[in-house]
């Protein structure tokens, strides 16, 4: 197994973004070390705000002394309070607190504590009536970006600082210095310790992690204990491109995570997959989980769980309906969607702020489109763990369970950073992340089955060599169903028109990593006006789709330039 070290500095100035579509733009952010006298709060008190006596008795002269609605209000707001979206909230060190307006009245009982009762009486009358939604209007926005991954970094929030990690680096930011806004509930509960670990060690100290070897273990054989490091590395990526919020363009698969099993073994389950939602859940905390057992796919309110723009990832879980969830998820996973939740009004989520969608399967039903099957990244965990032995049969406790210390959250925190990195490294931020072995196989040995076994002879015999030379090439599919139903190969297994081949050539095509196009244009060819179709090797495959991400992104950045600034989302769908 390689090793990626993983760096840690404190570097300043630190980027930060403003989120678009197009190129970010670059503020200085300086780096420091959180303050050890600084307490974290989990929740809004008045006492966040940790005002001196003096400044107490400033604020309480202030709002007593005039009356006036937009004037309090201002207070109110240069105190933290924001009002956007007839939503209230309060920030503080650009950490945003969900409040009420209890938490206004709160603070006004805060501010007056050291002042005389005649003081106190002579605010308290009437100042219920500030408490309105017509009031709050006179508080300011919140105006900064909540905070969201960019292509090349992964923002992970914790109690001591945000952790920016990226290909080459990782460092904590203190979050007064950060130019955008992080919720309260999207912050990891618990501290971080980078310097723990000594340059070079780092491996060494994840190794040591509960996690880890449940890793390894999911990834092997009980009987030999042989790892499949190619199945291993794969899972890592999986929960790398979990936690990466940030929207690749080239490659918006679904992660499913489901299980090995032998022809005829029945599937119970119990195989890790829990324990590695776990793990995703420990480090983004918006998190969203889905029954897929009761799954209605026709409900139009079946992804109620998702908050729009706040979601980060959203799991599907043991679901028995398989394609159904497929299927209905799709729209989500790739497109700009508008959603449909209980008693709210419909909203729109853009394509930059969709959540990441991973799925477990017990039963591992694939889809028999092929363009269903481009929108899955398989994860198939070997049967280590089963119903006779269980995780804890190894470990004694549960994983990210009550018996954890803060020693064992670290050691885990370190394993979604090595795999970040390693992510970052090979590049799968940008471009799509190749199926493990195990998974290609089970995809190839659905796609033979699909093309049936003559047909797929004769295609072998007739185009090998062509697919030998990794170079485009054509194929007039007419022909090609004339040649094959005259052959021998036809006997029992002929094809009647060009419409069924055609969709054997997609699965056929599949099998090696190829795609299928028409020509354009109907061609000529002896005489006779045909269509054509275009085979692309794998290289071709993949660089298509980054041309036209990149081509999406001009489109953008033009739009985004142009005086309407109109933000443009593709295919929008009500879910």
């Amino acid at each position: 197994m390689k090793t990626n070290a993983i760096t840690n500095s404190q570097d300043d100035p630190e980027p930060s973004y403003q989120v678009q579509p197009a190129q970010p733009q670059q503020h200085e952010t300086q780096v420091i070390e959180l303050p050890a006298e600084e307490k974290f709060y989990t929740k809004f008190e008045p006492e966040i705000l940790n005002l001196s006596p003096d400044r107490k008795s400033r604020y309480a002269t202030l709002l007593r002394n005039d009356r006036n609605e937009a004037s309090i209000m201002k207070i109110m707001g240069q105190l933290g309070f924001r009002y956007t979206n007839k939503s209230l909230s309060f920030v503080h060190r650009n950490i945003e607190y969900h409040v009420d307006k209890q938490a206004i009245a709160h603070t006004w009982i805060y501010l007056f504590e050291l002042e005389s009762k005649e003081d106190k009486d002579a605010f308290n009358r009437g100042s219920k009536a500030f408490l309105t939604p017509t009031t709050f209007c006179f508080l300011p926005k919140q105006e900064k970006e909540i905070i969201w991954d960019t292509q090349d970094a992964c923002y992970l929030p914790f109690q001591n600082g945000v952790l920016k990690v990226t290909a080459k680096d990782r460092k904590l930011i203190d979050y007064a210095r950060l130019q955008f806004v992080v919720k309260l509930k999207d912050i990891i509960p618990r501290k971080i310790d980078l310097d723990i670990v000594k340059d070079g060690e780092e491996l060494t100290y994840l190794q040591d992690s509960d996690f880890y070897k449940l890793l390894r273990n999911v990834s092997s054989t009980r009987r030999d204990k042989k790892v499949d490091e190619n199945l291993f590395q794969t899972n890592l990526m999986g929960m790398a491109r979990t936690v990466h919020t940030h929207f690749n363009e080239t490659d918006p698969a679904m992660v499913i995570w489901s299980e090995q099993t032998s022809e005829g073994e029945f599937n119970a389950g119990g195989t890790g997959k829990g324990i590695i939602g776990q793990g995703i859940r420990s480090v983004r905390p918006a998190f969203a989980t889905i029954d897929g057992k009761n799954f209605r796919p026709d409900d139009q309110f079946a992804f109620d769980a998702i908050i729009p723009n706040e979601t980060k990832v959203v799991s599907i879980d043991e679901t028995d309906n398989f394609g159904a969830i497929l299927n209905r998820s799709f729209s989500m996973v790739t497109e700009g969607v508008q959603l449909k939740r209980k008693y709210k009004d419909t909203e729109e989520i853009p394509v930059n702020r969709k959540p990441k969608f991973m799925l477990s399967a017990n039963s591992l039903k694939l889809p028999t489109t092929e363009s269903a099957r481009r929108r899955i990244f398989l994860i198939p965990l070997t049967r280590y763990y089963n119903e006779k032995h269980k995780p804890i049969d190894d470990f004694g406790r549960t994983l990210f369970g009550p018996d954890w210390k803060a020693e064992d959250w670290n050691k885990s925190d370190f394993v979604f950073i090595y795999a970040l990195q390693s992510y970052f490294r090979q590049g799968y931020n940008t471009r799509p992340m190749p199926r493990c072995n195990v998974a290609e196989n089970l995809v190839k040995k659905q796609y033979r089955a699909e093309v049936g076994e003559n047909l797929n002879s004769f295609l072998v015999e007739k185009l090998g060599k062509q697919l030998d030379q990794n170079k485009a090439f054509q194929v007039v599919a007419a022909d090609l169903l004339e040649e094959y139903n005259t052959s021998a190969y036809a006997t029992s297994d002929k094809i009647w028109n060009t419409k069924a081949l055609n969709t054997k050539l997609l699965s056929f095509a599949a099998i090696y990593g190829w795609t299928i196009e028409d020509c354009e244009k109907p061609k000529k060819i002896n005489g006779k006006t045909t269509r054509v179709k275009l085979f692309f090797p794998p290289e071709a495959a993949i660089a298509k789709p980054l041309a036209k991400a990149a081509n999406t992104n001009a489109k953008r950045s033009k739009t985004n330039a142009s005086a309407k600034k109109v933000t443009k989302v593709t295919k929008k769908t009500i879910i």
